[in-house]
């Protein structure tokens, strides 16, 4: 349980799409105006988890041969981003971020991002064999979507952090972080080969 907890926190707080998307946004309209974003995170971990909890309870286990095309679809749709994201002059997503639509696409987004996926189903084929309820599952899904949250937050912090100083470089920001998604997608990809 130790390595679990070990994992969930080095996941947590690494470059990942979502913690980067968050950087990016926060980098260019504050911490405040993406809190939209943040929360649509929450909400999409949450799904994430529940749903590959479901799964892996529902199939037995067998879920995780489903998992490898999900990372993969995850994949494209990573380095998609990355190539939107790197030659604009603001982060992709932030022409609806006084809308719904902001929060929605981050749902969306999380439901497609591999690595939430991919510690998804690790937590689930962990802590599901060891008689956990599908109750205690849902709490344990709360708490790990509000882990995930912080950790949003806290990249979104760094991105407020470097908003002064970057500003004027927010092209070569955008490229910095498009090649991050790319570096993590391609890692994503590995750790399921």
């Amino acid at each position: 349980m130790d390595a679990l907890l070990l994992y969930i926190m080095i996941s947590v707080i690494t470059p990942g799409p979502n913690n980067i998307l968050s950087t990016s946004f926060s980098s260019k309209i504050g911490v405040k105006d993406s809190l939209p974003f943040t929360i649509g995170v929450f909400f999409g971990t949450f799904l994430v988890f529940i749903t590959t909890g479901s799964l892996y309870y529902l199939l037995s286990g067998q879920v995780l041969i489903l998992a490898k095309y999900i990372v993969y679809i995850g994949f494209l749709y990573i380095i998609f981003l990355a190539i939107r994201i790197a030659p604009s002059d603001s982060p992709m997503l932030l022409k609806d971020t006084g809308s719904r639509n902001f929060f929605l696409k981050s749902i969306v987004f999380s439901l497609v991002n591999p690595k939430t996926i991919f510690l998804g189903f690790m937590v689930a084929s962990l802590v599901i064999p060891e008689g956990l309820s599908f109750l205690g599952y849902v709490v344990l899904s709360i708490i790990l979507a509000l882990t995930c949250f912080f950790g949003v937050l806290l990249w979104g912090g760094l991105g407020l952090l470097i908003m002064g100083h970057l500003n004027e470089y927010q092209k070569t920001l955008n490229i910095t972080l498009a090649s991050l998604l790319i570096f993590s997608a391609f890692i994503l990809l590995l750790d399921t080969i």
